[in-house]
């Protein structure tokens, strides 16, 4: 055999192993997989035969799961929850540690090992330790908490929670502000929208908290107890609070957008330190409110006779499981953002100085765009981590997914994520029902991620 039949032949016999590996252990549990959804398997099953005693179901288990299982829908909310705690709070960081690590610091290499060591360590190790630190009420940091803020007393800590939500309002205001001014500045045709977003979040959980304590109180459930509403009214009170807050940060997003282009015309520094101010104004009330929520929901509980620590509250649960994975995952994305930065010609750097542009205006205007890429993986990457979520979960809360909670009716886990959900439905030999929710969590994961491309790829040159 000679000629192209033998490079032909060679080819074939070296991908051959890839192949084989490849229909073995990826295409084939993947068909077998989807196989196992359109079947019903229970503990019932004789796993003897489990071929022959299973069920075809067609699409039940779909049907199931999407029109019939509260549970399914609370464990996709609270993962698209745990993703915004997640995924943005941790590209931030990283950037932000990036940029810092790149000016020269001293010790830089000691930092950089330091943020990075975590990622190497088990995740089960660092959710075993994470729970054992904030375990109430021996855990270190609970006996810390409560050793610095016991004293102060019930109006002491609502007075901080206040001050809190103020501090909090100004620095948003002041790096979100700075950002959409500069944006703006530099094209008067940059869309409105991410700050609209922005806003439109800052004013959802207050009046998440009004609507949930008016319903409560204006559309009582016949035979309730007083303080409870009716699923629907929940679901409308839901829905009128996402359009009242989409509704207030478009309006907000319009106001600074005009306060910018009075800038752009008059050159006046007070209508610059008025769009920050403006913009401080809007962020006050609803964050004090949320601040003063918070306080009743977390802060009073955590301090009563019988307390509640931060794991044992539904509220604190998933916060505090992000700010574990933050702190063990920044340290991958700051060393991708540092690579990506380092590779960024100091002549741009130099040019952009040249024309008097600022530190500040470097890192938005040229930094931020050249590490897209990276942020673009980082927020797919970040995206399958929370829709597969099981480890940490299962070691902070010891197996149990949190503690109860009420969703539509039903008593649910308030840390069950999708890949807590997914793996319960395996232990518990619902196979065909687990199968069918992987294919879902595929299906949301390929259109997220399609719609991340599309944000965030490189525009092409006209």
């Amino acid at each position: 055999m000679t000629g192209r039949p033998r490079e032909n032949a060679i080819g074939f016999a070296l991908i051959a192993p890839f192949v084989l590996f490849f229909t073995v252990f990826l295409l084939g549990p993947f068909l077998y997989s989807f196989w196992l959804s359109l079947h019903e398997v229970s503990i019932y099953s004789d796993w003897y035969d489990r071929l022959g005693t299973m069920d075809f179901v067609g699409l039940r288990n779909y049907a199931e799961l999407l029109f019939d299982d509260p549970e399914f829908w609370w464990s996709m909310l609270m993962t698209l929850y745990y993703a915004v705690l997640t995924i943005p709070t941790s590209i931030v960081f990283a950037l932000v540690l990036a940029i810092l690590l790149n000016s020269r610091i001293r010790a830089a290499g000691l930092f950089r090992t330091g943020f990075f060591l975590p990622q190497v360590v088990d995740l089960l190790v660092v959710g075993i330790i994470w729970m054992l630190l904030f375990k109430t009420p021996e855990g270190a940091l609970d006996r810390i908490i409560r050793n610095a803020l016991g004293g102060l007393g019930d109006s002491g800590r609502l007075s901080l929670c206040m001050a809190a939500g103020l501090l909090l309002a100004g620095a948003f205001a002041l790096v979100a502000g700075t950002w959409s001014r500069e944006r703006l500045l530099a094209d008067e045709q940059a869309s409105s929208r991410p700050m609209a977003v922005l806003l439109s979040l800052a004013f959802l959980v207050p009046l998440l908290l009004g609507a949930s304590w008016l319903t409560a109180r204006l559309a009582p459930e016949a035979g309730a107890a007083p303080g409870g509403a009716s699923a629907q009214a929940k679901a409308l009170s839901v829905a009128v609070t996402l359009l009242a807050s989409l509704t207030l940060g478009t309006l907000a997003a319009l106001l600074l957008r005009q306060i910018v282009a009075l800038e752009r015309r008059t050159g006046n520094d007070l209508v610059r330190h008025a769009h920050w101010a403006t913009l401080t104004l809007m962020l006050c009330v609803p964050l004090v409110v949320a601040a003063t929520g918070f306080n009743r929901a977390v802060v009073t509980p955590f301090f009563a006779r019988q307390p509640v620590g931060l794991l044992d509250n539904p509220v604190t649960l998933l916060p505090v499981i992000a700010l574990v994975m933050v702190l063990k995952n920044v340290g991958l994305g700051m060393i991708l953002f540092l690579t990506t930065i380092q590779q960024i010609p100091k002549s741009v750097y130099e040019a952009a100085e040249v024309d008097g542009a600022t530190a500040r205006q470097q890192a938005l205007l040229i930094t931020l765009p050249l590490v897209r890429p990276i942020i673009l993986f980082l927020s797919i990457t970040g995206l399958m981590a929370t829709l597969n979520a099981f480890t940490e979960v299962y070691a902070m809360t010891f197996d149990s997914g949190g503690p109860p909670t009420d969703f539509l009716g039903e008593t649910v886990r308030s840390g069950k994520l999708t890949g807590y959900y997914l793996w319960t439905s395996f232990r518990d030999f619902f196979y065909g029902r687990a199968a069918a929710l992987s294919f879902i969590l595929m299906a949301v994961a390929l259109l997220i991620s399609a719609a991340n491309v599309a944000v965030l790829r490189e525009r092409e040159p006209a």
